[in-house]
């Protein structure tokens, strides 16, 4: 047995499988492998293959942790600096999303209204509030200066957020949009068989629309392109030819991408001494300089959903 990544390899004369442990949550677990059983029904290729236990089940509990077996394919590592490597992800995971709308999970859903403008709203309220209380700050920390100098540039990406979701109607249940998502993109559960990717492990799943995996892919990786908006392009093309986005999915794309979100945390985390001001001033620095990137990045794609599909982007 040979630890790799978060699950244990075993290789046997007729087939290799990967372990893995999930702690606690049966549900979680058994939606999971259900989930991954139901897009192994309608497309190979896309998630691992379970390996049931001689007496056929899908896992077993041992010392009240859950383990399961899924068969290992040869694979090659996933790169995220690699732009074929995030086009067969992306393909990958619009045939689940498009496979998945009709997966039931069965479990009881909060049917709360979410008002995405009002957290929003909160969260803007927020680093307004940090604002002033920096200012008034005679002996400034470099944290604070670097927030100072850029905070009206954080404010109009936070304005700009809250005009998408206000213009995509966001002030709606989610629920009546809402599927089984990945919500996890961590390089160690990614892994690129035959020219296509493969999700290893579906256990940290969640409900929403379809769009906030997007979201979360684009943030996980873009960054390491500097907001490339040629790649982004082709991104959502590849998408797009087998899950199509309507105007609200856009309009949520462009609103929380440009969501100051990472500065909020570090700000959160300075006001509450979570992490040192030297660690939180470097990420400020690295996350204001990406952000700058960002916004040029989404003004192109901007003009190029809602505009003429034919422009050539901004370099």
């Amino acid at each position: 047995m040979e630890r790799r990544g978060f699950a244990w390899y075993i290789e046997s004369n007729d087939k290799s499988i990967d372990i893995r442990k999930q702690e606690g949550d049966s549900l979680r677990l058994i939606t999971a492998l259900e989930w991954s059983k139901y897009i192994s029904g309608k497309r190979k290729g896309i998630v691992p293959e379970i390996v049931q236990t001689t007496d056929k089940q899908d896992y077993v509990v041992i010392d009240n942790s859950l383990y399961y077996a899924t068969l290992h394919l040869p694979n090659e590592e996933f790169k995220s600096d690699n732009q074929t490597h995030l086009l067969y992800a992306i393909n990958s995971l619009a045939h689940i999303h498009r496979l998945s709308c009709e997966f039931e999970v069965k479990l009881a859903v909060d049917t709360e209204t979410i008002l995405w403008p009002r957290i929003i709203q909160e969260k803007l309220a927020s680093l307004i509030w940090c604002y002033n209380r920096f200012k008034e700050h005679r002996k400034k920390t470099d944290f604070e200066r670097i927030f100072l100098e850029n905070f009206s540039f954080i404010y109009d990406q936070g304005q700009e957020c809250l005009e998408n979701m206000i213009m995509g109607g966001y002030n709606v249940r989610i629920q009546e949009r809402s599927q089984i998502l990945i919500n996890s993109f961590l390089k160690q559960n990614l892994a690129v068989v035959n020219n296509e990717l493969i999700f290893l492990d579906l256990c940290r799943w969640t409900l929403g629309p379809v769009i906030m995996d997007i979201i979360l892919f684009l943030n996980s990786f873009l960054s390491k392109h500097k907001w490339d908006v040629v790649l982004f392009r082709k991104l959502l093309n590849t998408y797009e030819e087998h899950n199509s986005l309507n105007q609200q999915d856009k309009h949520f794309l462009l609103g929380l991408l440009r969501f100051p979100y990472r500065l909020w945390l570090y700000a959160y985390q300075y006001n509450n001494h979570v992490q040192s001001v030297p660690e939180l001033t470097q990420k400020l620095e690295l996350y204001m300089y990406e952000s700058y990137y960002r916004d040029r990045c989404l003004d192109d794609m901007d003009s190029w959903l809602w505009g003429d599909e034919n422009e050539k982007p901004n370099r």
